[in-house]
């Protein structure tokens, strides 16, 4: 429908691996992501347009850093991205870990609460999940490691074997 191409243009603009934004639309990114998920949010659960909320996590990736707003709105609605969406969200969180590690570690922590797939992001999983240990994040990384192996996947269980002491 014409609604989802302007939503997928949307999401695309904010967000495209083959081009960097300028100054001026990256100063959008964070106000538009917050007044779409608020709008979002706002709505009965039935109305809400899951695909324009999961496709927004992608933008991420966009934001120099993880504002406190935008922070607690992803909190809320990590149950509704989509596999590819979950990959490039997790993915985009490597920019973010070093600054950010707290925010981070819960983002990850939300996400897994509502779903563990062994999926391609595994990697950068394992990745992001020692680097919280090196940053002294070790409840947060234990969560994560815990999460996977309660559902069967134990691409953790090294790291969290080595990180016991």
């Amino acid at each position: 429908s014409k609604i989802e191409q302007h939503q997928s243009s949307l999401i695309y603009k904010f967000w495209s691996p083959k081009r960097t934004l300028i100054v001026k639309e990256k100063r959008k990114v964070v106000p538009l992501y917050i007044k779409i998920v608020i709008t979002e949010l706002e709505k009965n659960e039935t109305e809400r347009n899951i695909a324009l909320l999961s496709g927004i996590s992608k933008w991420f990736n966009s934001m120099d850093n993880i504002d406190e707003e935008v922070y607690k709105l992803q909190l809320l609605i990590s149950d509704v991205l989509n596999s590819s969406d979950r990959y490039s969200f997790i993915e985009s969180l490597q920019k973010h870990v070093d600054a950010q590690p707290e925010m981070v570690g819960n983002l990850l922590v939300s996400l897994f609460e509502n779903h563990v797939e062994y999926d391609i992001s595994r990697g950068t999983i394992t990745k992001l999940t020692e680097k919280l240990y090196q940053l002294g994040f070790k409840d947060i990384a234990d969560k994560i490691c815990l999460l996977h192996a309660e559902t069967g996947i134990d691409i953790l269980k090294e790291l969290y074997k080595r990180n016991q002491n």
